[in-house]
């Protein structure tokens, strides 16, 4: 008898775990996975944080924190993690009563991207590992991870290049309205350009500097077609790392960038446009444009969008026809060297518009452009990956 009433007591009180675990396992539980910033550059390194919060009497004796991220966070930790078309991690704690758990998990950005991380799968068990106890958390956590740097010497080569042509096309008048920072004095500075309250301040004469009254822009042009049925995807990505570059460069320098692309953003599905601005901020904006866009979507021509930029920027209708000097250096990357883009390069030429048309190729792929277009054609070689 004693026996019957232990095994019912026992199955009652195995009834009533599990009735009051399914009831408030999932109460005053949080769980929570955060990035250690919002953009990191390709190639650096992050922290991704999950934080498990228990705030009650109730005990999970097992615990499993389930999500999925892009496979090109590469995790120094891979266990209980699994990789296939992504990366998928199974994390298995022990969370007693009002603990808190916090873990870093460390990880590499090895490719350019907008990457997010959507939900959270929390799957425990009652007292006696009887059932399953499964709550899907939505998450709202998103990463972009902007094209790496190319500071290597043969940028530095090329960007002098295209740099000292700006320079010398720039306007030397200056606007007084357009107030752009301080300087030492020199000698040929007016006097009416001295700062008196900076001047009594520092001890030495200052004087303001103002930005041109036509200062001269940057307008870079980014064509993803390719040529053949064959994806090169390291050519793609170095024409983009090479407009995030320049644009940082020509910003640095002081000279206001636009960018155009025949790239689509991943989530509008559309084209790329940026408008010319200047200043940290304007860099990011094009580093978060650059980053998001997606080369697996089809890529509308190139010589429609050209001949549209053209059209607004100087007011006349195609390539062909154009008088009159440009304000705005064209800059045009592009793997893409069909014959029709090379007569609209041609074109511009001859109508005065400043271009430079920058090819990125593997060290084996053929240069068909004619050497007669000038020093506006500059090669950039890849590293063709085994």
């Amino acid at each position: 008898m004693n026996i019957i009433l232990a095994l019912g007591f026992i199955f009652g009180l195995f009834l009533l775990q599990r009735k009051l675990s399914r009831k408030f396992w999932a109460k005053r539980l949080d769980i929570s996975l955060s990035f250690s910033g919002s953009a990191a550059r390709e190639g650096e390194r992050m922290q991704l944080y999950e934080i498990v919060s228990n705030r009650k009497l109730l005990p999970l004796p097992v615990l499993r924190v389930k999500f999925s991220a892009s496979r090109f966070l590469v995790f120094d930790d891979q266990n209980n993690s699994q990789i296939s078309d992504q990366f998928y991690r199974n994390d298995i704690l022990s969370v007693l009563m009002y603990q808190r758990i916090t873990r870093t998990l460390d990880f590499t950005c090895s490719k350019r991207g907008f990457y997010t991380i959507n939900r959270i799968d929390a799957v425990s068990n009652d007292m006696f590992l009887s059932s399953s106890l499964v709550q899907v958390i939505p998450c709202s956590l998103s990463l972009s991870v902007y094209p790496r740097y190319l500071h290597t010497e043969a940028f530095d080569i090329l960007f002098r290049q295209m740099f000292g042509t700006i320079l010398a096309r720039r306007v030397i008048n200056e606007d007084p309205f357009e107030f752009r920072g301080i300087r030492e004095y020199q000698p040929f500075d007016s006097l009416r350009s001295v700062n008196f309250k900076a001047s009594a301040k520092t001890g030495a004469l200052k004087v303001n500097q103002h930005d041109y009254t036509s200062s001269q822009r940057v307008h870079l042009l980014l064509n993803l077609e390719l040529e053949t049925i064959w994806q090169y995807d390291e050519l793609l990505e170095e024409a983009i790392r090479l407009a995030s570059t320049l644009t940082g460069e020509f910003i640095r320098q002081g000279i206001p960038v636009s960018l155009e692309s025949n790239g689509c953003d991943l989530i509008s599905k559309k084209p790329i446009s940026i408008p010319a601005g200047s200043g940290p901020g304007h860099t990011r904006t094009i580093d978060e444009a650059l980053c998001r866009i997606d080369t697996s979507l089809r890529v509308p021509a190139f010589l429609p969008i050209l001949n549209a930029i053209l059209e607004e920027t100087t007011g006349i209708t195609g390539i062909t026809g154009m008088t009159g000097m440009s304000e705005d250096t064209l800059v045009l990357i592009s793997t893409f060297q069909r014959q029709d883009l090379i007569e609209a390069v041609r074109t511009l030429l001859e109508e005065q518009v400043p271009v430079f048309w920058i090819v990125p190729l593997h060290d084996d792929m053929e240069w068909m452009i004619p050497e007669e277009l000038g020093d506006c054609l500059l090669r950039w070689d890849v590293p063709k990956l085994l």
